[in-house]
């Protein structure tokens, strides 16, 4: 974000305390007035996307305050599962208004306040002097007029629009279709807040791409009183065809393309050669948090205070904190899988020595923390499977807190790893645990009946290799899966063909969040323990199967009962990840 945060950061609660009226569940601080519960479909598409703060100390009045700091103040502020924050110009288009009654988890800071649920935010909104007015469309701009909202596809070369220009004064309706028309096009649409396209005609039919007006409902980085489309929709303005008479015009459509009803276009063909940039897309958002673990303090240092403790030096861009190491730069595939998933924060003052230190102050210190695309930090026990180690000096992004250091980049992580005193080793698979062995890493389906185990059981006192395998022998089972950090299942067969589900070991990479010594599937992956067969002789053993199904019940038949829900706190998505962020990178401080 274009905006910083003004210096002073947060109160703690206690002083913030005192401010609030303990009669009314969504007290936040004057000036602000709760508008109500809503829907967050995280991590596809956060309600309110611009600025995010967890905190194990929050209320309403904290999470106001910190929306309400920035040099340019926002509109919006939002609590949810407990500790979390998120502040933005305008409520995002893919939320719904819901019951107030259901967001109704106790607030970290103040158990007698709310501060929002699963998937479920508080919405606050700020009607303090110097806030801006809501962000809206223009009418006009130029030659241009407005058009509608569209589709795009992101992560392809095609894309609803060919031509993709960084504007380094920032992106508006002015500039966006300013620098349409200097290179002769006359489509402009604006996306994600920051990025710039322009075409002479859609790359896509006009049916797949129409969205609803409310989709589009970012604003702008450079002008937050404007609309600039949002994660893969496009705010398009477009220049209408010449009247040829007084009389009613009539236009021509393209030949290859249907103009919307409002304009026609030109039937010039839109640019072949061009693709979209490579780059890929990132969340501007972070997660919700998959434990409970809560930080040793009530926040983490400003970056003025860890200033004096970091080694800036021009030839060590990648400084930490003391007892971390830099290991490298990572991909990092947002949003379907993060390379560090358990925690994180967005500061536009982000540096190492910052995020070392928030990864580094909970209950249990993590193994590694990342930074990334300037603002923000990630934290895990272990570097996920599907990351893939890069050349260095592909993170080259600066820290929004200090621009001789580095912070990641693009889909680009800088990671540190944790030697410090009382830092546990990094999650294993254990090699058998009774008479469970472990067999592999295996595949699941989520969010289908047909998974690849189909019996899960809760276990309030947190999963891990020995509890699951405790239950599933319990219930009869010989085949005991963990998936997500948390989830145990059961079985005495696979549910799917092996051929459909053998996945590489290192795809089961996360740690369980009951024994953080232990790895526990990833997301859409088991950490698979079987039972051997019985010895049938002295002299002849039957080896496992590689499909793992006891000897004894070689025609079992699977359940028939469905899939049972997880009964977890963690919000129910498999990823818990976020928002995309722009693929042309034009915001760099």
């Amino acid at each position: 974000p274009s905006d910083t945060y003004k210096q002073g950061a947060l109160a703690l609660p206690s002083e913030l305390n005192r401010r609030q009226d303990a009669t009314n569940p969504n007290a936040a601080l004057a000036g602000w007035t709760f508008v109500g519960c809503f829907t967050d479909a995280a991590p596809e598409s956060r309600t309110l996307q611009e600025h995010t703060i967890q905190n194990p100390g929050m209320t309403p009045a904290l999470c106001t305050q910190f929306c309400g700091n920035f040099t340019t103040p926002l509109n919006f502020a939002g609590t949810e599962f407990t500790s979390e924050c998120f502040c933005d110009f305008n409520i995002q288009g893919t939320a719904t208004k819901v019951n107030d009654t259901l967001c109704n988890f106790p607030c970290g800071g103040d158990s007698t306040l709310t501060c929002g649920g699963a998937s479920l935010i508080s919405v606050f909104q700020n009607n303090n002097t110097g806030v801006g007015p809501l962000p809206t469309n223009k009418a006009k701009v130029g030659n241009f007029v407005f058009d509608g909202c569209f589709k795009d596809v992101e992560g392809t070369t095609t894309r609803t629009l060919l031509e993709s220009f960084p504007i380094a004064a920032g992106v508006t309706a002015e500039t966006c279709t300013a620098i349409c028309t200097a290179n002769s096009f006359t489509i402009a649409g604006l996306e994600f807040g920051e990025e710039c396209w322009c075409g002479n005609e859609f790359n896509l039919p006009l049916a797949n791409i129409t969205a609803p007006l409310s989709d589009c409902s970012r604003a702008c980085e450079a002008n937050h009183a404007e609309l600039c489309g949002a994660a893969n929709r496009l705010s398009v303005f477009t220049i209408p065809p010449v009247v040829a008479t007084t009389t009613p015009k009539t236009t021509v459509a393209p030949s290859t393309t249907a103009a919307p009803t409002t304009t026609a276009k030109p039937t010039t063909t839109a640019p072949t050669t061009t693709v979209a940039p490579t780059t890929t897309v990132k969340p501007t958002t972070t997660v919700a948090p998959t434990t409970t673990a809560k930080p040793t303090t009530t926040g983490f240092a400003l970056p003025s205070e860890l200033s004096s403790r970091q080694t800036v030096s021009a030839t060590n861009p990648n400084a930490a904190l003391p007892g971390w190491t830099f290991v490298g730069c990572f991909t990092d595939s947002a949003p379907q899988t993060r390379t560090l998933q358990e925690h994180t924060v967005v500061n536009p003052g982000m540096t190492p020595a910052l995020c070392t230190e928030f990864c580094g102050n909970f209950t249990k210190p993590l193994n590694f923390a990342g930074t990334e695309f300037t603002d923000e930090c990630f934290c895990d026990f272990n570097i996920q499977g599907t990351a893939v180690k890069v050349n260095d000096t592909q993170c080259n992004f600066p820290c929004g807190g200090d621009h001789t250091l580095t912070c990641g980049g693009a889909s680009l992580i800088s990671v540190f790893q944790n030697s410090n005193t009382g830092v546990g080793p990094i999650p294993t698979n254990k090699a058998k645990v009774g008479n469970f062995v472990f067999d592999g890493c295996f595949k699941d389906v989520v969010g289908t009946t047909t998974r690849t185990l189909l019996e899960s059981f809760p276990i309030a006192a947190g999963v891990t290799v020995e509890s699951c395998t405790a239950i599933c022998a319990a219930n009869g089972f010989s085949i005991s899966g963990l998936e997500f950090g948390e989830e145990c299942w059961c079985g005495n067969q696979f549910n799917l063909p092996l051929a459909n589900i053998t996945a590489p070991l290192t795809d089961c990479s996360r740690a369980c969040e009951a024994d953080h010594t232990e790895l526990c599937g990833a997301a859409n992956r088991l950490s698979v323990y079987t039972v051997p067969p019985v010895v049938v002789s002295s002299t002849t053993t039957v080896k496992p199967t590689t499909t793992v199904i006891p000897t004894t019940t070689p025609t079992t038949v699977a359940p028939t009962t469905t899939a049972k829900p997880i009964t977890t706190t963690a919000p129910t998505v498999s990823i818990p990840l976020t928002t995309v962020i722009p693929t042309t990178i034009t915001k760099l401080p």
